[in-house]
């Protein structure tokens, strides 16, 4: 059984992530992660389809005698 010392100490731990979880800047971190990863998600199909389109020019690697 938990003594009174680590009820208060998980009340404690309680009240101070409410806290943290409301802070506006908490928000605004949020607002930018999901920003951000909107961003990597739309470079990623960029990339990936340049590399789908992507035709190496003619004799690209003629010059290279390849063993």
């Amino acid at each position: 059984m938990a003594t009174s010392g680590q009820l208060a100490e998980i009340e404690r731990l309680e009240t101070e992530l409410e806290d943290l979880l409301n802070d506006p800047s908490v928000a605004e971190l949020k607002l930018e992660n999901a920003k951000l990863a909107y961003q990597i998600n739309t470079l990623h199909r960029a990339i990936n389809q340049e590399k789908a389109n992507y035709v190496p020019p003619k004799g690209f690697l003629s010059h290279i005698n390849l063993l």
